[in-house]
């Protein structure tokens, strides 16, 4: 039985669906143009990366707040706001005649996402029975899935035919779909308890979460042993860890991080965040292996890309009700071996690697990301009580966020650094070979899953604990 009962729900959820779709989109679409924007406005490597650790760092911020602002303001409400602030942000990106106007754009986009992307995780725990959860987060999966590794596909193909201003504009078409879809379905799912605001921990919060995303987004710049990056880094945790023992103490917490306690929930919601790191990871190394070292064009790149994606969503959607009827104990271990084969076979691409060989070994990683990311969701959250979904959805995300920041960052520090060891070879070679050393990173997050994946329980529960 759903918590709240509602007509056709996956109509109603089909509006933040289409949201999400595209601010995750947003979150990859740009790594295939960073080579081009980089010409355009005469920035370093370094400096273009904040179009990706900006967004990503708006996210962190919004999106622990998530909860909280959910409680005071209407569910509808949000996501009609969330939507006109990613359309403002579009809007201003596209327009952009600087480096600096183009970041403020992305940054607004990332504050709109960081409101929906959670509300989307609640909205479904709340409307679908937790026998269901499986093939609701199939669904989820694909938006979550495909839409970040179709983005460098679509967005290949729009700045060979167009611009890369393109991206942005045709957000507007989507982002007013989602308008009406939100307008015309979507019943306030969430209660309004109007908590007692306080104000000490969201100031704690946006620092903290704030901090540690900017601080990471400066080892590329400063590099990870920098003193300066270290006491950042090391500032943010201590902020975080104040506030968190905070949440733990006081009676109305913005989060409740007592649900980490569940072990089900703990083991899939880390699962879910290193397979997030890997895959993101993955396709910002990709995309420049195929233009920088093997010399395609970024329209042809974006079709390279574009099969991979494709079983991405397909084996998404398989995998979810699979987990639904079977558990997500098997799923998770096999995707795991797939993701890992497939790593190892992206990590060997070098400039004699044919077109199938790279369509392949993108397959194998995200087919087998696909098999171990909804049932890991789906088993996390459906361990919770519906009082808790929302926490728990909030914390899984801004984790998430955070470990993309982290992954993308030491995985462009780790491909800078690689470039420094092999100075005599040519361009391409050397971005290669520095792109096999930039793999370090996402193996060691492999070994992680492959670890949490065998504390994963036997079939687990269909029905939804009590709070």
């Amino acid at each position: 039985m759903a918590n709240k009962q509602v007509r056709r729900p996956f109509v109603v959820i089909l509006g933040i669906l289409v949201v999400n779709f595209l601010g995750l989109f947003s979150e990859t679409s740009l790594n295939i143009a960073l080579p081009v924007l980089r010409e355009t406005f005469s920035v370093s490597s370094a400096a273009i990366q904040w179009l990706v650790i900006a967004y990503m760092l708006m996210i962190g911020l919004a999106l622990p707040l998530s909860t909280l602002i959910s409680h005071w303001f209407k569910t509808k409400d949000i996501i009609i706001f969330a939507i006109f602030i990613f359309a403002l942000g579009s809007v201003i990106a596209a327009c952009a005649n600087s480096f600096a106007v183009l970041l403020i754009g992305r940054t607004i986009q990332g504050i709109a996402t960081g409101l929906f992307i959670p509300l989307m995780f609640t909205i479904a725990t709340i409307i679908f029975p937790s026998n269901k959860f499986g093939s609701v987060m199939g669904v989820i999966g694909v938006v979550m899935g495909f839409a970040p590794v179709i983005g460098p596909t679509l967005s290949g193909i729009i700045i060979d035919s167009l611009s890369w201003r393109w991206i942005f504009w045709l957000f507007l078409p989507f982002l007013l779909l989602s308008l009406l879809l939100t307008i015309f379905t979507m019943p306030n799912v969430i209660e309004q308890t109007h908590p007692r605001v306080d104000w000490l921990s969201v100031i704690l919060s946006m620092l903290g979460f704030g901090l540690l995303v900017s601080s990471v987004g400066l080892i590329s710049n400063l590099g990870i042993a920098s003193p300066i990056v270290i006491i950042l880094i090391l500032l943010s945790l201590l902020i975080l860890f104040i506030y968190i023992h905070r949440q733990l103490r006081i009676n109305r917490p913005i989060l409740n991080f007592k649900i980490l306690t569940n072990s089900r929930y703990r083991n899939g919601t880390l699962i879910v965040i290193f397979n997030f790191g890997i895959v993101l990871a993955a396709m910002y190394l990709l995309p420049q292996m195929l233009q920088n070292g093997l010399g395609q064009k970024a329209n042809t790149t974006g079709w390279i890309l574009l099969p991979a994606g494709v079983l991405n969503a397909v084996i998404s959607v398989i995998a979810g009700r699979l987990s639904d009827h079977f558990g997500a104990r098997y799923l998770v271990l096999t995707g795991t071996v797939i993701f890992i084969a497939g790593l190892i076979m992206m990590s060997i691409i070098n400039l004699k690697s044919g077109i199938p060989y790279i369509i392949a070994a993108q397959s194998m990683l995200l087919s087998g990301s696909a098999m171990l990311f909804p049932p890991a969701q789906s088993y996390a959250l459906r361990s919770l009580s519906a009082a808790h979904s929302s926490d728990g959805s909030t914390i899984m995300n801004t984790c998430q966020q955070i470990m993309g920041a982290l992954s993308t960052s030491i995985t462009n520090s780790l491909l800078v650094f690689g470039g420094t060891l092999h100075p005599l070879q040519n361009t391409a070679a050397r971005f290669m070979s520095a792109s096999r050393f930039a793999f370090i990173f996402a193996f060691v997050l492999a070994v992680l899953i492959l670890i949490v994946a065998f504390q994963i329980k036997g079939k687990d529960k269909t029905s939804r604990q009590t709070a």
